[in-house]
């Protein structure tokens, strides 16, 4: 016997160069069935996260098999969920929950993967919040988006419930891209860090109270500028003030969408950026990018770019005005303002930069001298312009 096993010993190590050793990957996790029995009353209609958005109707057996359909998350970040019922014969209140499988274990049992319950009273869209643990498995994790009548209890992860429906989605985690700060300290605009135009900037704002600026130079050959904000790990926002310190312009999108400033002038010298977190918005781990571009050509401003909020509130009075005219206007910063009084015939009468403050501001014109007749009021900040009628009277 012992001979044996040592030419089987023998066998094998002169023959294990040829050997090839291969394993299966695991089987994906097998996830218990869960449906609502009855789809006359309620059903699921709309549910959006990431790149997931599916509109639907009632769902054969309560139940709809979306784990084909994925969406990335990135581990401890905050994701968006957009949801709504559909209530066909008439209008009932009801309890969604969203189980995440976040270790992939085949159940919807464990700590936090009860990720998101919320109650929709209406048809109209409703929105939460999921976060992804900074220890979620990376790779694909079943989201179960379960809806039931509010009359019962809340839909459970597993079995049959009366009324309502059942989806699965697939959320497939990635890791956190890890980025440093480079740049610190630059927490004020005296401490602007120099950065060069045309390249991208990576950052962060790493604590709630922190704040980036940045210095950069245009020229004569290309004064015009163009600063974008992309990559947002949450809700950032933008400001560039001219080579004076001044706040010309603010790009304030809400979430983390990309910010923008477009600023054609023909003032050069050295401008400054600030990247700010909105009430104390801030990512440890995760950079944003920011890009400056300059060109000797007006920058095109779309319609949805243009800052048309930043100057609100515009009146005029006394209406109709004989002496003097106030020119009244709500400002979202402080920033210089161009204002032009025109009459009928395109003729400029009066013209001026000011300096405005953030918040409420007036400008007295006078008017003593023009001819009866209407005129308007021009006021330009930045790229956004404004205009109101009025007449003089004598």
């Amino acid at each position: 016997m012992k001979a044996f096993l040592a030419s089987a010993f023998a066998l094998g190590m002169l023959f294990n160069s040829a050997i090839v050793w291969s394993f299966a990957p695991p089987p994906p996790p097998v996830y218990c069935a869960s449906n609502g029995a009855n789809q006359y009353w309620e059903y699921i209609d709309y549910v959006a996260i990431g790149t997931i958005a599916r509109t639907s109707g009632a769902e054969a057996g309560g139940y709809y098999d979306g784990s084909a359909i994925s969406t990335d998350v990135v581990q401890g970040d905050n994701y968006t969920v957009t949801f709504s019922h559909a209530n066909p014969h008439g209008g009932y209140v009801e309890t969604w929950v969203f189980y995440i499988d976040w270790n992939a274990d085949g159940d919807f049992t464990d700590a936090g993967e009860t990720a998101l319950t919320a109650v929709t009273y209406t048809a109209a869209n409703y929105t939460g919040t999921i976060a992804v643990p900074s220890s979620a498995t990376l790779g694909a994790v079943r989201m179960r988006v379960s809806m039931g009548s509010n009359f019962y209890p809340a839909p459970p992860a597993c079995g049959t419930f009366q009324y309502g429906e059942v989806e699965d989605y697939t959320l497939n985690v990635v890791p956190a891209t890890v980025c440093t700060e480079s740049y610190e300290p630059n927490n004020t605009k005296a401490k602007a860090k120099p950065i060069v135009t045309e390249t991208d900037v990576t950052s962060q704002i790493s604590t709630a109270t922190d704040l980036d600026w940045f210095s950069f130079s245009n020229t004569m050959a290309s004064p015009n500028m163009q600063i974008t904000l992309t990559a947002l790990p949450a809700d950032y926002n933008l400001k560039l003030a001219n080579p004076s310190g001044v706040v010309v312009k603010q790009s304030k999108k809400t979430g983390t969408t990309d910010e923008k400033i477009i600023y054609n002038t023909a003032t050069t010298g050295t401008w400054k950026v600030e990247v700010y977190g909105v009430n104390g918005a801030f990512s440890n781990t995760q950079c944003y990018t920011l890009h400056v571009s300059t060109s000797s050509t007006p920058y095109l401003i779309k319609e949805e770019e243009a800052e048309a909020g930043s100057i609100a509130m515009l009146m005029v009075y006394p209406v109709p005005a004989t002496d003097q005219l106030t020119i009244s206007f709500s400002s979202e910063s402080a920033q210089p303002m161009q204002f032009r009084i025109i009459n009928a015939s395109g003729i400029v009468m009066e013209s001026g930069v000011v300096q405005v403050n953030d918040g409420m501001n007036q400008v007295i014109a006078d008017v003593s001298t023009y001819a009866a007749g209407i005129y308007l009021v021009e006021v330009r900040t930045g790229n956004a312009i404004q205009h109101q009628k009025f007449q003089v009277i004598r």
